[in-house]
């Protein structure tokens, strides 16, 4: 069904003679529809374009031809609702503009063929003109449509009013120190602040309503100003008073501030506060630092829970923006006059209100992209300052940095709680890990023992945050980052021999194993090389090489056997293990001894047997040789007191790596036994012989000559089962 509104255009329309006032009509109405247009705006323009459109036809401007036909003679009557809203005068015009149209003549139709095209184009940016200049007086307030006129006018009424304000707000400093007693100033200086702003609003905001609202702002700041000085310079009231008259101030300027809808009056009231401290000693005491902070913080909060509606986007970057300069410079001052844990404190408080203004510009569509870059870029500052300034308190021995961190703790979680239900909320987690790893890091680590314990909980406590939450993806990044942060806060602990914080740090990783669920492989590797680290750092015992050998062969049967462990990508892992296991083996050539040569034997064959398997990643078409080979190795590298006992041994893995090809038809494994029978009796003609004893040659000649009879006589055994 349609509405007044649209049965009333469509009816002008209907009577209109002109293609561009009908278009101009059809782009109001749709701006109508959209919600861009208010329904009394729209009763306005119609009733004013139909007063043009009426002098355009009595002036003869809108001809009867369009092109190259005639328009059958029409009469322009106004519809009912147009005629409710416009004169006597009005509809008497439009009759004397249906005569002129009527008396038109043929002469007038081809003249009007020769101007079509520019009449066209004129009616076309008028019109489009007027609702462009409408349309941004709905959304903007008084933007203007000529640009030399708009920066004129911009600056004669925007630039000069807040100028003028700070320069008044300057001379109000300047009157009260130097001509007044203390009493006096204060009060004075609340009574020209109250009359400019009850003059402002009662008279001046009737006749100049833009003008107003700098001097609105001036009288709102002077009383701010006044505040301020009352409590830190003339000393004329404790902090409670001011506190006390800082909150009506804010009230009443939010309540005016929210009456006049005026982001300009917001903007000029939050920054007169900060610059009134420009002539204050606001830095003589704790006290006095903390109430100035105090007012300003409640000014910022008022800011913020009772926003304005126009220019709200410029409002809030402006106010991020400044609001972080100057807690930057103040965060500076406390710490220069003060002790870090005011500067700390501060600092808090002001990443506070930064979540504060970011939460809530992210309630509209239309800011939450630009909140979000003015928050990164504004808070992940002040994070930087606290970072910096936290890690010198934790170094100068301060107690209060673990209470800063659990407040910290506490706005990242009070913010983790308003964005719930978004993604951004894992921000305020990242920043939370990140401000405790640098913190707390072994960089920073201290002597006392207190406070080794303080950093060690701190980073472990993260870190096992941090696989809790493994198995959100976008989470993966910062897991790896934190467990690769940790790895390095566990080798400094490993290395310095300090056993009570490596196992600390130890069981943290072997429990952390039960929470992997992305990159299973590398934080399984990872484990084991921590372990094998700890090992290395922390075990000075001759079967040092045999444990790290028992965890790799331990660590791969448990990853690839248990379910809760297994993945895609193990095999990968299954082969840096292999190759580190080879490097372990190759380090017994420069240090062993028979108890670990023993270990590493069992070991190794237990390794080469269990896992050298299909569901391992590693059946090797070569693996029976790759253990004969083992065996052959450990034979040749363990100090054996009688030396021809080694060329018997290997004459015994020979004959068995004979028999076993046999059994299960190897080729390649009876051929590698006929080639280390054949290096066994080379090695027993050129290098045992000639420094063995008699009696031991003769044994040694015995069985190896036994041995090589017997593999020969199961080849002649054989050789008709094998053609």
């Amino acid at each position: 069904m349609q509405s007044r509104i649209e049965s009333q255009i469509a009816a002008i329309m209907a009577q209109s003679i002109d293609p561009q006032y009908n278009a101009y009509l059809q782009q109001l109405l749709q701006y109508y529809k959209n919600g861009v247009l208010t329904e009394a705006y729209v009763w306005q323009e119609i009733n004013r374009t139909w007063n043009v459109y009426q002098q355009r036809l009595m002036h003869g401007e809108i001809k009867m031809t369009y092109s190259g036909q005639s328009y059958p003679n029409m009469q322009a009557k106004p519809v009912s609702n147009v005629q409710n809203h416009m004169g006597a005068q009005q509809i008497q015009n439009a009759q004397q503009t249906q005569n002129v149209q009527q008396t038109q003549n043929v002469q007038q139709t081809q003249n009007v063929q020769q101007t079509q095209n520019v009449q066209q184009m004129q009616n076309t940016q008028m019109f489009t003109g007027v609702l462009q200049m409408q349309h941004m007086q709905v959304n903007g307030g008084t933007q203007q449509t000529h640009g030399k006129n708009g920066m004129e006018f911009a600056i004669g009424a925007g630039v000069l009013s807040v100028v003028g304000v700070i320069f008044v707000l300057i001379a109000f400093v300047m009157l009260g120190i130097n001509y007044m007693n203390s009493m006096l100033k204060g009060m004075c200086m609340y009574g020209i602040a109250g009359i400019v702003l009850l003059g402002s609003e009662l008279f001046l905001r009737r006749k100049m309503p833009k003008f107003a609202i700098g001097i609105t702002a001036l009288g709102i700041c002077g009383m701010y100003l006044a505040t301020i000085l009352n409590f830190s310079y003339f000393k004329n009231f404790n902090g409670y008073v001011a506190m006390g008259i800082s909150v009506a101030v804010s009230v009443i300027a939010v309540i005016i501030s929210k009456a006049r809808d005026s982001g300009t009056m917001k903007i000029i009231s939050f920054l007169g506060s900060y610059i009134c401290l420009v002539f204050m000693k606001f830095l003589e005491s704790q006290e006095t630092f903390l109430i100035v902070t105090g007012i300003l913080v409640l000014i910022n909060l008022m800011t913020i829970f009772l926003p304005v509606k126009k220019y709200r986007r410029a409002v809030d970057i402006t106010h991020s923006i400044c609001h972080v300069f100057f807690a930057q410079i103040l965060a500076i001052c406390a710490l220069i006059a003060f002790k870090e844990q005011i500067c700390l404190y501060y600092l808090l408080t002001e990443m506070l209100i930064q979540t504060l203004i970011y939460y809530r510009m992210s309630r509209s569509e239309e800011t939450k992209i630009e909140g979000l870059v003015v928050y990164l870029a504004t808070n992940l500052w002040l994070l930087l300052t606290f970072i910096v300034v936290g890690s010198y308190a934790y170094q100068s021995g301060t107690y209060g940095i673990y209470l800063c961190m659990g407040v910290l703790l506490l706005i990242f979680t009070i913010a983790f709680i308003l964005f719930r239900k978004e993604k951004t909320k894992w921000i305020f987690y990242w920043m939370f890990s990140g401000t405790v790893l640098c913190i707390f890091s072994y960089f920073n680590q201290k002597e006392d023992a207190y406070y080794r314990i303080a950093a060690t909980v701190a980073v472990l406590g993260v870190f096992l945050l941090s696989k809790c939450l493994s198995r959100i993806k976008m989470l993966r990044i910062s897991e790896l980052l934190i467990t690769g942060f940790t790895v390095l806060q566990a080798l400094h602990f490993f290395l310095l021999d300090d056993l009570t914080y490596a196992i600390c740090f130890l069981a943290a990783f072997v429990i952390s194993l039960l929470a992997a669920y992305y990159d299973k492989p590398v934080y399984e590797e990872t484990v084991l090389l921590v372990i094998e680290v700890f090992i290395m750092g922390n075990f000075h015992s001759e079967l040092k090489v045999a444990i790290m050998m028992a965890v790799f062969f331990i660590g791969t049967v448990t990853f690839n056997s248990i379910g809760l462990f297994k993945s895609k990508y193990v095999k990968v892992i299954n082969y840096i293990n292999l190759a580190l296991i080879g490097f372990l083996y190759a380090s017994l050539i420069w240090e062993r001894t028979t108890l670990s040569c023993i270990i590493m034997l069992i070991l190794g064959a237990l390794y080469l047997i269990i896992c050298m398997e299909e569901n391992y990643g590693m059946n090797f078409r070569i693996k029976r040789l790759l253990f004969i080979g083992f065996l052959c190795y450990m034979t040749l590298i363990w100090d054996i007191p009688i030396s021809v006992l080694k060329s018997i041994i290997l004459m015994v893995i020979a004959i068995a790596a004979v028999v076993t090809g046999f059994i299960l038809k190897e080729k390649k494994l009876r051929i590698g036994g006929l080639v280390l029978t054949l290096a066994v009796c080379g090695k027993i003609a050129l290098y045992d012989f000639p420094g063995a004893a008699s009696t031991e040659k003769m044994i040694l000649f015995m069985v190896v000559g036994l041995i090589v009879l017997a593999i020969s006589g199961i080849y002649i055994a054989l050789e008709k089962s094998l053609s």
